[in-house]
């Protein structure tokens, strides 16, 4: 009996708070106190949405707004709160076009809204009653003033919060009964994703979709995404309120160019939300590169600023110093980049190296502050009132009504951030020359002229913006023996446009062969691409997919759209696809009288054009007769790789040499290694198989090369700083040491280096 009279004090005690505390406490939060002291942002153009809203909470038992991310569902279900508690907008300056007007109808005006989500609601329930006394708590604190509104900004969550394996009970189950009597109204929004799917437990419906007697209860408002026009001006009203929250200046030039960034390169999220978030980076790029360049913290010591918050402080030191390692990063990656031109690139590298330093600078300022700190309250002095150390106090301040101006390329710098897009390949102040991108190529892809020519035709139209809107950026067909770079190709240029190594998405098609697989084939291409913005997608052996995995690819390469088993539509016009396949490699080569994949130097240039002439006929008919006419005709060129000769061989054992002699081992004892022409020619032959081509070509230096410099090395591993010679003795390699004449003559190849 002593511990039910103690509930029951307890649920007396509790019921006696107030309200807003009594909300707080089971984790909603007052979203109509925080929209009257201006904390809730305006909506721009949505005037319409707003008008449904309103009027739909008049007579609906809730709303849900239902479109993409991205799209303003927030903003506008924020502006519905404005309107109810009559909060007053702030005027757009960039354009005649007004907020919508504050004002609700008599029935909501002044209604309350708490805002809460799903795991709030079920945050401390262990047991079914749990859920229900805390729902039944928070109904009867909503009940003391009516109308009062209970916004979930999760509520596509509500049928399967709560469900499990042995019950079917959601908090959709708790809430239903509530909203049918009018003792609940809800507000809420939903990605069409998450709408549909959601997970499935036991065969039980776990969606909104699929709740059709919840769905009833509440109207469904479809967001579309505006016209360009109506982006363009609600990018502006954004920016006016960044110039005055921000102290910044951000000119139509820059809006313009963020919307047209992310209307090409981020189709697939929605506007203006895209458009949005890289307009609010780029201001604080611009925000923190002024605080740098003023020498001094971002978050200022005032005289209401006590010593024990000088965490602060070591946060943004933490802060500055990613964005310096970021730009040394990108220092480096300038020094080697193909994609910016030589009379540019000291330029380019000592920008960055300077904005690096000055980032530093920052950090270093800002953890001395925390230090500073720390010492002043182990003396126990209190609030640091006007004491500052005199060697970090900055010179002189500038005025403070001085603005920061957003320029174009501090657009461009963040975008290629984000993106990972060499910067040439948007930005038009930045040109793209034909022979750099042939130089770049051929530098990695090694006699395949012919290729590398299309794959920079591809760039130079995807730099132009003259390839077509609504399909891949590119669909290329790499056809022709094996081992003879076609893989590599693609890999280069996923590199070349994505900036990373890892970049490449590779299905292998040889997965595929089951006829079933094309159920599934989407959904291993959306895991697999993730959230990029641009990829390049290698279909790898295209040949030896099932033929309804190909007819799959039809609208992917038309139309640039692939939907997945949850009704998600992946957006590929921003990838390029390779496809690469052996078809007619095989009678290309018999037709010449050589084996697959090689071409002796012996071959005049008259014998090598008809070589590669009737190799790539083979090629283009195996592909016609092989894949269906749709599928051919979406193809943008079928590149035919031809035999390797002799020289090509020699240039890929030198490339893979550079890779091997890069190892750390031979790297940390600053062994240098001279390599004879011997040794290439020795690697060309037996680097080289008739029916795998030039694929054998890490074996044979593995075998060859690196296992006899590290018997060298066992021998006598304390040998720093060495000078080798590679010959051949007898077929083999032997490791010599350097005569002292020619290693005065001539410095070798340094472990580490590439030639």
């Amino acid at each position: 009996m002593a511990l039910i009279e103690q509930i029951k004090d307890a649920t007396s005690a509790f019921n006696r708070q107030p309200r807003d505390e009594r909300l707080r406490a089971l984790g909603a939060r007052n979203l109509a106190s925080e929209a009257r002291r201006g904390k809730v942002q305006p909506a721009y153009a949505y005037a319409a949405y707003v008008d449904q809203a309103l009027d739909s909470l008049g007579r609906a038992k809730g709303v849900l707004l239902l479109g993409p991310s991205g799209v303003g569902k927030t903003a506008i279900l924020h502006e519905v709160v404005r309107r109810i508690v009559g909060a007053s907008a702030a005027p757009s300056t960039a354009t005649s076009m007004a907020v919508a007007t504050p004002q609700a109808p008599d029935g909501i005006h002044g209604a309350g809204v708490y805002q809460i989500s799903t795991s709030a609601i079920m945050s401390g329930c262990r047991y079914w009653g749990d859920w229900e006394a805390k729902i039944e708590s928070m109904v009867a604190a909503l009940a003391e003033r009516w109308p009062t509104y209970l916004y979930i900004d999760n509520i596509w969550n509500l049928p399967q919060s709560g469900t499990n394996e042995h019950s079917s009970e959601s908090l959709a189950t708790i809430m239903q009964p509530l909203l049918e009597r009018g003792e609940l109204t809800l507000l809420g929004e939903s990605t069409p994703e998450n709408y549909r799917g959601g997970s499935r437990l036991a065969g039980r419906a776990a969606t909104l979709q699929e709740s059709p007697s919840l769905m009833r209860l509440l109207t469904t408002i479809v967001v579309e995404q505006p016209r360009p026009d109506l982006t363009r001006a609600i990018v502006a009203s954004v920016a006016r309120d960044l110039e005055r929250a921000r102290s910044t200046r951000v000119g139509p030039a820059v809006v313009e160019r963020c919307v047209q960034l992310t209307e090409r390169f981020e189709r697939q999220r929605a506007q203006p939300g895209a458009t949005i978030e890289l307009l609010r980076d780029v201001v604080d790029l611009s925000h923190d590169v002024t605080a740098v360049r003023e020498n001094r913290p971002r978050v200022p010591v005032s005289a209401q600023t006590p010593i024990a918050r000088d965490a602060p402080y070591l946060e943004q030191a933490g802060y500055y110093e990613e964005l310096a390692l970021d730009y040394e990063q990108k220092a480096r990656r300038a020094e080697t980049s193909g994609a910016i031109q030589e009379s540019r690139r000291t330029a380019v590298v000592a920008e960055r190296g300077r904005i690096a330093r000055e980032f530093r600078a920052i950090a270093s300022t800002c953890l001395d502050w925390a230090v500073y700190t720390a010492q002043q309250a182990d003396k126990g002095r209190g609030p640091l009132h006007a004491v500052s150390p005199p060697e970090l106090a900055p010179q002189h301040e500038p005025p403070a009504s001085t603005p920061t101006r957003v320029t174009l390329d501090d657009v461009l710098d963040v975008f290629a951030r984000r993106t990972g897009l060499p910067t040439p390949l948007f930005s038009d102040s930045i040109p793209l020359r034909r022979a750099e991108l042939l130089a770049y190529f051929a530098a990695r892809v090694i006699g395949q002229n012919e290729a590398i020519g299309a794959v920079a035709d591809r760039v130079l139209m995807i730099k132009a913006e003259l390839n077509d809107p609504s399909r891949p950026l590119g669909v290329l067909f790499f056809g022709g023996p094996t081992g003879t770079g076609k893989t590599l190709l693609a890999g280069t240029l996923s590199n070349y446009v994505c900036g990373r190594d890892d970049a490449l998405v590779r299905l292998d098609m040889s997965e595929y062969q089951d006829p079933t697989s094309a159920m599934y084939l989407a959904d291993h291409l959306e895991e697999r691409m993730g959230r990029r913005r641009f990829a390049v997608v290698l279909l790898d052996e295209i040949e030896k997919a099932a033929p309804t995995v190909c007819d799959l690819f039809l609208q992917a390469f038309d139309a640039g759209r692939l939907a997945t088993s949850t009704g998600r539509v992946l957006d590929l016009r921003n990838s390029i696809f390779a496809l690469t396949s052996n078809l007619g490699s095989d009678l290309g080569a018999r037709g010449v009288g050589r084996p697959v994949g090689y071409l002796a130097s012996g071959v005049g240039a008259d014998g090598r054009e008809t070589s590669h002439n009737r190799l790539a006929l083979s090629v283009d008919a195996a592909v016609r007769e092989h894949f269906r006419p749709e599928l051919v005709n979406r193809l943008d060129r079928v590149v035919t790789f031809h035999a390797l000769d002799r020289l090509a061989l020699r240039h890929i054992a030198r490339r893979e040499l550079d890779l091997a002699l890069a190892r750390v081992g031979l790297r940390r004892r600053r062994i240098t290694i001279d390599i004879t022409d011997e040794v290439l020619d020795l690697l060309a032959v037996t680097g080289y198989h008739p029916d795998y081509g030039a694929r054998p070509m890490q074996r044979a230096i593995e075998a060859r090369v690196v296992l006899p410099v590290a018997e060298w090395i066992g021998a006598d591993p304390a040998r720093d700083g060495s000078a080798l010679m590679l010959v051949v003795e007898g077929g083999r390699v032997a490791v010599l040491d350097r005569p002292p004449a020619m290693a005065a003559d001539k410095s070798g190849v340094l472990a580490g280096e590439t030639g």
